[in-house]
């Protein structure tokens, strides 16, 4: 997947497109269309994941929610493009939540 408006070229665990691929003109492999991310966190990369990748994704016209999945305890984060104006809203879901 890539986000065109920055450049940044990601794999993600799981990504769904709504309606036809469309591909990088520079690269015919990564799709620049996602509707849906989901990646599971590293212990390496989870500050990076939070903050200026989930910048790069919120950048991307079609994505309508991105979920991050911790890797060690049963909590995920969604992050979906509000319908109200504001452009994204954060609950967080695990045990006990009921999206805060």
């Amino acid at each position: 997947m890539r986000a065109k408006a920055t450049g940044l070229t990601t794999y993600q665990d799981l990504t769904v497109v709504c309606g036809p691929w469309e591909r990088d003109t520079d690269d015919s492999n990564p799709i620049t269309n996602p509707s849906l991310i989901v990646a599971v966190l590293s212990p390496r990369t989870e500050p990076y994941d939070h903050t200026e990748k989930l910048g790069h994704y919120q950048g991307i016209p079609s994505l309508r929610a991105c979920i991050l999945v911790a890797h060690d305890r049963r909590e995920m984060e969604v992050h979906a493009r509000a319908a109200d104006g504001e452009p994204w809203v954060r609950a967080s879901h695990g045990p006990g939540r009921k999206g805060r």
